[in-house]
C-alpha cells in the first residue's frame, strides 16, 4: 500500500531534526576545537614597545 501525496514518510521530520541536531553539535565542536587552538598561537605583537617624545607618541 503506498501512502497518500499530501502524507510525509513515517520518521522523515524526525531525520531533517537531527541533521540539524547534527550540524548544530559539529558547529558547536568545531568552534570549541578552533577556539582552543587559536589560543594557543604565538602573537609576536602582543606587547606593543612605544616611544613618548616632546608632543609626540611613537
Amino acid at each position: 500500500m503506498s501512502q497518500p501525496a499530501h502524507q510525509p514518510q513515517p520518521g522523515r521530520r524526525a531525520g531533517k531534526v537531527l541533521m540539524l541536531v547534527a550540524w548544530a553539535a559539529g558547529l558547536f565542536l568545531a568552534t570549541r576545537f578552533f577556539g582552543s587552538w587559536e589560543d594557543k598561537q604565538q602573537n609576536p605583537n602582543a606587547v606593543v614597545p612605544s616611544q613618548h617624545g616632546d608632543g609626540y607618541i611613537e
